[in-house]
């Protein structure tokens, strides 16, 4: 960790403990999005294709666009993208670079199975 990121994260700290003294709420700093319930694969361990919740509808771009016209949501430092298989989900590159660009979010983090991460790597 150089001095820079020791810096910040003291000085993160020191805002959280001011914060919780005055009853004031936090900005959000991590965001997990579920894109969707839908998976291309049956893996024992999982169980998400057994699951009713496949049946639940889905945010589109357009939706996900009108979220995040909220204020705060433009603070995240880590977004994080997961399923069942967010890859499968037609505009999933649209809603990812939404998310992405209005949140200015340091890491981003996508929960695959692998199976489409190539088609994923070369459109972001």
């Amino acid at each position: 960790m150089d001095i820079s990121s020791a810096v910040d994260f003291l000085t993160d700290i020191i805002k959280i403990k001011i914060h919780r003294k005055f009853n004031k709420p936090l900005l959000p700093r991590v965001l997990t999005y579920n894109v969707t319930s839908r998976c291309n694969c049956n893996c024992l361990m999982c169980g998400i294709n057994k699951s009713k919740d496949n049946l639940l509808e889905e945010l589109n771009a357009n939706d996900i666009k009108q979220m995040f016209n909220d204020n705060m949501l433009y603070h995240f430092h880590l977004v994080r993208f997961t399923g069942g298989e967010p890859l499968i989900k037609e505009d999933f590159m649209e809603i990812a670079n939404i998310i992405v660009n209005k949140s200015k979010a340091k890491f981003v983090y996508i929960t695959t199975n692998k199976r489409n991460s190539l088609f994923a790597y070369r459109e972001i």
